[in-house]
């Protein structure tokens, strides 16, 4: 699973998942609390897609070599336990994004 972006408003965040799953590359969306300040990002699953995914991005018309079945896809991973996968990324990503708005507090308390 690779990083594709971290966009600015859900609705970018939106039309960008929308976008690729409809092209048939399955896509993980981080989704921060509403009031934290932090952006959306969004993960393409499979990285045999990745370039794919960031072509699709230059060019929407751009049709990628192997697309996936989304429903199946979901099915699948919700079935052979691929879930705490998703899980085991999601928390450690959440401490990443903490310490960093830590360091970014102990800065500005220290200019300041």
């Amino acid at each position: 699973m690779k990083l594709l972006g971290i966009f600015s408003s859900s609705a970018e965040a939106d039309r960008v998942c929308g976008m690729l799953e409809e092209k048939g590359i399955p896509v993980f969306r981080e989704r921060p609390e509403p009031r934290s300040g932090l952006q959306d990002s969004v993960f393409v699953c499979l990285d045999a897609q990745f370039d794919d995914a960031q072509e699709i991005l230059r060019d929407p018309s751009h049709e990628p070599a192997q697309p996936i079945d989304i429903a199946q896809f979901r099915k699948d991973v919700e079935s052979d336990g691929m879930k705490s996968t998703f899980d085991f990324l999601f928390v450690p990503s959440l401490i990443i994004i903490a310490v960093g708005v830590l360091l970014i507090a102990v800065m500005y308390v220290t200019v300041r």
